[in-house]
């Protein structure tokens, strides 16, 4: 009985070592699956406030925005104002012309009130 006492001596220091390894590869999973929902939320309030000023801003800023301090300030590494469009669509979900906006001059009176009429929802 003594010998076989002496044979187990390690066998504690074994089964902590395995159940220490994974809690601790849970943790780390755990705050791996944080940064990204971390990451996924940051993206989805970068085109929040991208679509807000889209929204409240004239149509001709449209290419600035992923470039304002308010929008560029949230972007998660790895993200740039390369990664965000924003386009006009109508009320079928279709993206809307808004090249009369763009363009220098802008176009006249009723090709402007036409495509402004059109827009009913900012897509960031």
């Amino acid at each position: 009985m003594i010998i076989n006492r002496f044979k187990q001596k390690g066998v504690t220091q074994v089964e902590f070592s395995l159940i220490a390894l994974a809690v601790i590869l849970v943790l780390f999973l755990i705050m791996e699956f944080a940064v990204y929902f971390f990451s996924v939320q940051m993206v989805n309030e970068v085109t929040r406030r991208a679509a807000r000023l889209a929204t409240v801003c004239y149509i001709a800023d449209r290419d600035d925005i992923p470039n304002l301090p308010a929008v560029s300030d949230l972007y998660p590494s790895g993200f740039s104002a390369n990664n965000l469009e924003i386009t006009y669509l109508d009320a079928t979900g279709a993206n809307v012309d808004v090249s009369g906006f763009l363009s220098t001059p802008p176009a006249d009176d009723s090709v402007l009130g036409a495509q402004f009429s059109q827009i009913k929802y900012v897509r960031a």
